[in-house]
């Protein structure tokens, strides 16, 4: 199998042209060699002339047009320009219903580049023509047409024509079993030797423990050492995770070069630009909440806080789109007044007026350019290096942008905005060479490097073979016929061999680890590397960052476990008892801290507003109908006449509704109506009753504390007793009552403030469309309920009593189980108080409560 790799030596001391794949390979290579040129101590050099394949093909294409040797095109398409051809053929195909033309775009190109790279046999034998394949005969049809209607060729069809590559002139650098058509090009592959492969075996738990003891290594290793390389087979997969333990372990991203970087569009700053180039008289939440916060707009310093009391008052909406009018209305609101925003949006809107419908994407890249001008991106002056860097970067995908104009028509503003996004958000930061000389690459990056030292991390037995997948628009029998990648496993294995065998056969130190498991999963080693089989599973450890290490000869003991008490009016009702079983730190930090996460609208009603018309609702019909009689007295015409009318009650009425609200509200309605008229009939399934109370609210004394709460319904049985019910929309059981520390101490708190009324029972109503229950406590006798009532009295009284001495200590009731459930992991310490494989089976339900 051909292995087109040289010595880095061979690399750094040659004057030829170094030819490498693609642009990854092109950036990691000549990092690597302008760091090798600064560890031998040179002041200056000369960059080393890599390019890639690609672009030495349309050099050689430039050469031949001017001898006069090409005459069918002028030029040679871009792989922007080239995908969003193909992008347009598929689009204007009538005969399909297309839902991601984007996605099959990039499979029409992959698939035409592939047939020309495997020179596969076209048009295939009728007997593997397939709907896939036909479709793909249709699109590579009139994609010929358009390139020849627009004079132009592409690096398929270049590489198809042939020619070898210069031998004297250029070194082939990167090319792992190349295709048939690229190792036509390239040179004959260089003699390699094959030393005995050594390497040291190790296992870890999960994926964040194997990052940090693999970086932590390479941190150390790379202060004796050049181009030390930790390298990941789903370093892209695991991305964010990657990145989070590069700027643990050496303090910042830039310190190491990773390959997979986040793209552009993560940027908050460009985040920014697209929020004010996507802002319309009705916007979504989102955008605008990123302009009220983002600190790169005209305004931001004055108005920080104004901007951030409105954007949290606007989250609080719950709508997903924001009219105009709304927005208007609170940015002129004395607690969060903007004027300088106000008036920048009004005209940002004032310039969408005046703009033509449809231009060319230059057109367009003016526009944006004057409509980020006004809004004063990306800050204020002076700006940072790092701005200044972002900006450059910005241009680059700007120029890429305008240059579609040679292959496309005009656009409307939406689709040059979204042809922006696609391409930031495959665009990358430009990075310099790391000052550590360590590289988080993947392994086919790290066999362009010669690593002096190698941890070869991810070795899974998923890890190596899965990457490539067979083209659906190919025939299958002739990629697996050519050898393709992902065609055939015998032949992917094989290359995963090649590419193993180069890496843990190097010189220097050989490390190569797997992660056991990941949650529920549990994984297995690689074959492909067989002394993995015999590592044991180091024991879980927690990394501790640099910065966060102090030395402190001298301690000084705190006891923060209390926070100062509460005033004697506890908001938040029975919820604070709730949140003070579950964890005492979870109820300080959400009832005293108010440390809550913003609220983050999404399409549709929320969880919390079809919870909220369902108590609207049945609290309109349960104080007209005053009993289970009254109920059973209406005809089903009456009773779906009086549960819709309740709908139409207690369904949200936002100001300016938008068309998306109205819609829902349409679908809404009937769906309550239907919840309803099946609870109704299970109320009707029950004993005898009378309505004593709805919505009922009391004031209730609990130790030193005073709650204020709202009781659903009361009901009285026949037997004149009294039985306090809770509605549920979500998952609830009866197990919530039980002592020590209930779960849910909401009904039982009210049991005790019913006080001397004949209150016997409890219940919770689980209104649910599918299995729809009834969940009440025992039926007891008198002594009964008195004994239970004290053991529910005497763990309130400890909840209060807890609460009122500002007892805020980290201890959540079911370990682990119940941080999985809590908001509050970033602020509080509870990794330092639970060892890290504590894992209860039970859990608290998390529901909310509906408390004043």
């Amino acid at each position: 199998m051909d292995l087109h790799l040289h010595t880095f030596d061979a690399l750094c001391a040659t004057d030829a042209r170094i030819v490498v794949p693609d642009g990854a390979a092109l950036r990691v290579l000549n990092i690597a060699l302008d760091q090798q040129s600064r560890t031998r101590g040179a002041r200056a050099w000369r960059p080393a002339a890599v390019q890639t394949l690609p672009a030495v093909l349309a050099q050689r294409f430039e050469t031949e047009q001017r001898q006069g040797r090409v005459t069918d095109a002028d030029f040679v398409l871009s792989a922007e320009q080239e995908l969003a051809l193909w992008g347009s053929v598929v689009s204007a195909d009538e005969t399909l219903a297309i839902d991601a033309p984007d996605a099959l775009a990039v499979a029409a190109r992959d698939a035409w580049r592939g047939l020309h790279a495997w020179r596969l046999p076209w048009p295939p034998p009728a007997a593997l023509i397939n709907d896939d394949v036909a479709a793909f005969q249709r699109w590579s049809a009139h994609y010929l047409e358009r390139c020849r209607a627009l004079r132009v060729t592409d690096q398929a069809r270049l590489l198809a024509a042939g020619g070898a590559l210069p031998s004297v002139a250029c070194l082939a650098h990167g090319f792992l079993a190349p295709a048939p058509a690229v190792a036509a090009c390239l040179p004959a592959p260089p003699a390699r030797p094959t030393p005995t492969a050594a390497y040291t075996a190790r296992a870890f738990a999960d994926r964040e423990q194997e990052l940090y003891a693999a970086l932590t290594w390479a941190r150390d290793a790379s202060a004796h050492s050049a181009r030390v390389v930790v390298a990941l087979d789903s370093l892209r997969e695991d991305q964010d995770l990657v990145l989070r333990c590069v700027r643990d372990v050496f303090g910042a991203v830039a310190a190491v070069h990773v390959s997979a970087r986040l793209p552009l569009s993560r940027d908050p700053r460009i985040a920014t630009a697209l929020a004010i180039l996507e802002f319309t008289p009705l916007t979504r939440w989102d955008t605008l909440s990123t302009l009220l916060r983002s600190p790169s707009i005209l305004g931001a310093t004055l108005e920080r806080g104004a901007r951030a009391r409105a954007d949290a008052a606007l989250r609080a909406l719950h709508r997903y789109e924001l009219p105009l009018s709304v927005v208007h209305e609170y940015l002129r609101r004395p607690a969060h007044a903007a004027p300088q925003l106000a008036t920048l949006l009004e005209q940002l809107l004032a310039m969408q007026a005046a703009r033509p419908r449809r231009q060319s994407l230059l057109g367009w890249l003016e526009y944006f350019e004057r409509a980020l001008a006004l809004a004063g991106w990306p800050g204020e002056p002076p700006l940072s290096a790092d701005t200044l860097a972002l900006q450059r970067d910005w241009g680059e995908v700007c120029d890429r942008l305008q240059r579609l104009d040679g292959v496309l028509p005009a656009h409307s503003a939406s689709a040059a905005l979204a042809r922006l996004r696609r391409l930031l958000n495959d665009s990358t930061p430009r990075t310099d060479a790391a000052p550590s000389g360590v590289f988080v690459v993947t392994p086919q990056e790290a066999a362009l490097l010669a690593p002096r030292a190698l941890w070869l991390a991810g070795c899974e037995s998923s890890a190596f073979v899965t990457g490539a997948r067979a083209s659906p628009c190919l025939p299958l029998a002739l990629q697996r016929a050519a050898g393709m990648p992902g065609a055939d496993a015998g032949r992917d294995l094989a290359r995963a061999r090649a590419v193993l065998g180069v890496l843990v056969a190097g010189a220097g130190t050989q490390i190569a680890s797997y992660r056991a498991g990941d949650g529920e999963l549990v994984y297995s080693p690689s074959p492909l590397l067989p002394a993995l089989h015999d590592a044991v599973v180091a024991a879980p450890e927690r990394f501790i960052p640099a910065h966060w290490r102090q030395p402190a000869p001298r301690f000084e003991s705190l006891n923060d476990g209390y926070g100062p008490p509460p005033a004697q009016a506890v908001r938040g009702g029975t919820g604070v008892l709730a949140a003070q079983a579950a964890c005492p730190f979870r109820a300080y930090a959400r009832h005293r801290l108010v440390a809550v996460a913003p609220d983050e609208p999404g399409p549709g009603l929320s969880a919390l507003d079809k919870g909220n018309a369902v108590h609207r609702a049945l609290a309109a019909l349960w104080s007209a109908l005053d009993s289970q009689a009254a109920l059973a007295a209406l005809s089903s015409d009456e009773r779906t006449a009086r549960i819709a009318a309740a709908v139409a009650q207690a369904l949200p009425k936002p100001p300016a509704p938008t068309p998306l609200e109205r819609a829902v509200l349409a679908i809404e309605g009937p769906r309550l109506v239907a919840l309803l008229e099946r609870w109704l009939a299970l109320e009707l399934t029950r004993a005898p009753f009378s309505v004593v109370a709805v919505e009922a609210a009391r004031q209730v004394q609990l130790g030193a504390l005073e709650f204020r709460v709202r009781i659903d319904r009361i009901d009285r049985s026949a037997a004149q007793h009294e039985i306090i019910i809770d509605y549920k929309t979500g998952k609830c059981t009866r197990r919530d009552w039980e002592p020590p520390r209930m779960n849910e101490p909401q009904l039982p708190f009210y049991a005790l403030a019913a006080g001397a009324d004949p209150c016997r029972a409890i219940a919770y109503g689980h209104v649910d469309s599918v299995k729809p229950a009834w969940l009440a406590s025992a039926d007891e006798g008198e002594a009964q309920w008195t004994a239970q009532c004290a053991r529910w009295g005497a763990d309130l009284a400890l909840l209060a009593n807890e609460i009122a001495a500002g007892l805020a200590q980290v201890a959540p009731k079911h370990g682990s189980q119940t941080c999985r459930l809590c908001e509050f992991d970033l602020l509080c310490r509870v990794r330092e108080v639970l060892p890290p494989s504590v894992d209860e089976g039970a859990h608290d339900n998390g529901d909310a409560h509906d408390d004043e």
